[in-house]
């Protein structure tokens, strides 16, 4: 299997395991980088007791973990899956009212 086989492989696991996007667009980006850098402390003690299969197989989540954040970011910053255009939120599906970007859903268009 080449290693783009793997990791897709390795985020059909997570998805099993979590449940895909509904539990990923719970978490902040602050969650994500720090989950990913959890994993590679892992990787880097697995590297250091020099356990190479081990080492890589954290890689692996990592790189996995990477595109979980990244389609979480993109289904938050993405557009509205209706065709209609939310008056509140203007089609963004996020609470115009939070000062920052964080992920809040729109009251309006997802209840």
């Amino acid at each position: 299997m080449d290693i783009y086989e793997e990791v897709k492989a390795e985020r059909s696991r997570q998805d099993e395991k979590w449940g895909g996007i509904d539990h990923d667009k719970q978490h902040t980006p602050d969650e994500w980088v720090q989950l990913a850098q959890d994993y590679l402390s892992w990787a880097r003690v697995m590297a250091g007791m020099d356990s190479p299969d081990k080492y890589r197989r954290r890689m692996v989540q990592v790189a996995s973990l990477a595109i979980a954040a990244i389609e979480a970011h993109d289904h938050h910053h993405g557009q509205q899956e209706s065709s209609e255009t939310c008056e509140y939120c203007n089609g963004t599906g996020r609470d115009p009212m939070s000062d920052t970007c964080n992920w809040l859903p729109c009251p309006n268009c997802t209840g």
